[in-house]
C-alpha cells in the first residue's frame, strides 16, 4: 500500500512537472504578430500599365536582433538596386522601418503582398487591385492650374508652373505634358516638349514650361492614362 502511494505521488509530481514546462513554453511561443511587424501600403488600386507604382513600408521593433524583413507578391514586380523580382529582403534602419515600391505589371488582377520576419515566423499581408487602363480611369478627372496664361517671350528664365489634380478616382498615376512650343524644365523628351512625372500621395503633379524666345500660343495638353485635358498659354512680346 506504501508503495502505492509513493508511485502516485511520484506519477502526481511528474505531471506536475511536464505541465509547467508545457505552460512556460507555450507563454515563450505566444507572441502577437503586431508586436513584431506592420505594414502600411501607400494606395490600394494602381492601373496595370507596367509603370505605376505603390510604397510598402513595414515597421519591427527598433531593438530587435533580426531586421531583415522578406517582401514577397503574386503579381507586379519588386525593384531595388534595378533588380527586378516577386520577392526581396530589406535590412530594416535603425528606427526599425524598410520599405520599397511594388511595381504593377500589365495583367490586372488581386494581388497578395506577405511582409515577414524571423524566417517567415511573423507575417502579415496587404491586399490591393491592379486594374484594367479602363477600369482605372473611367471615374478620374483631371483639374489643371496655370500660374499664369501669358509669359513673356524673351528667354528661359521665364516659365509657368502647371499643376495637375487627379479627382474622382485613384490618386497614383503617370501624368505627361506636352506643348507645342517653349519646353519643360528637367524634360529630356521630344526636345524637351514631353513631360512625364508620377503624381504624389495627394494626387498632385507639377511641371514648369520655360518661355520661348518667340511670341505666340503654346497648346498644352496634359493626360493621364485615357483622361486628357488641353489648355493654352500665351508668349508675349
Amino acid at each position: 500500500m506504501i508503495e502505492k502511494i509513493k508511485i502516485m505521488r511520484a506519477y502526481g509530481i511528474l505531471l506536475i512537472i511536464v505541465f509547467f514546462i508545457f505552460s512556460c513554453n507555450k507563454e515563450k511561443t505566444h507572441i502577437n504578430t503586431d508586436q513584431v511587424i506592420s505594414c502600411e501600403i501607400s494606395d490600394s488600386i494602381i492601373p496595370a500599365d507596367g509603370l505605376s507604382s505603390i510604397l510598402i513600408t513595414a515597421m519591427i521593433d527598433q531593438n530587435a536582433t533580426e531586421r531583415n524583413v522578406l517582401f514577397s507578391t503574386n503579381l507586379g514586380t519588386f525593384r531595388n538596386n534595378q533588380t527586378v523580382k516577386k520577392d526581396s529582403t530589406i535590412k530594416a534602419n535603425n528606427d526599425g522601418i524598410a520599405s520599397l515600391s511594388l511595381f504593377s505589371g500589365k495583367v490586372p488582377g488581386i494581388v497578395n503582398i506577405n511582409v515577414s520576419i524571423n524566417d517567415e515566423q511573423f507575417s502579415v499581408e496587404r491586399i490591393i487591385r491592379i486594374l484594367s487602363l479602363e477600369e482605372f480611369y473611367k471615374h478620374q478627372k483631371l483639374v489643371i492650374t496655370l500660374s499664369d496664361t501669358a509669359i513673356k517671350a524673351t528667354n528661359a528664365q521665364t516659365f509657368c508652373l502647371i499643376t495637375a489634380l487627379l479627382e474622382n478616382g485613384p490618386n497614383s498615376g503617370i501624368i505627361t505634358f506636352k506643348t507645342t512650343r517653349g519646353s519643360f524644365l528637367n524634360a529630356i523628351q521630344d526636345s524637351g516638349r514631353s513631360y512625364q512625372v508620377n503624381a504624389d500621395l495627394n494626387g498632385l503633379s507639377h511641371a514648369r514650361l520655360l518661355s520661348s524666345t518667340k511670341p505666340g500660343l503654346a497648346f498644352i495638353s496634359i493626360i493621364c492614362g485615357q483622361t486628357q485635358v488641353d489648355t493654352v498659354i500665351r508668349f508675349v512680346p
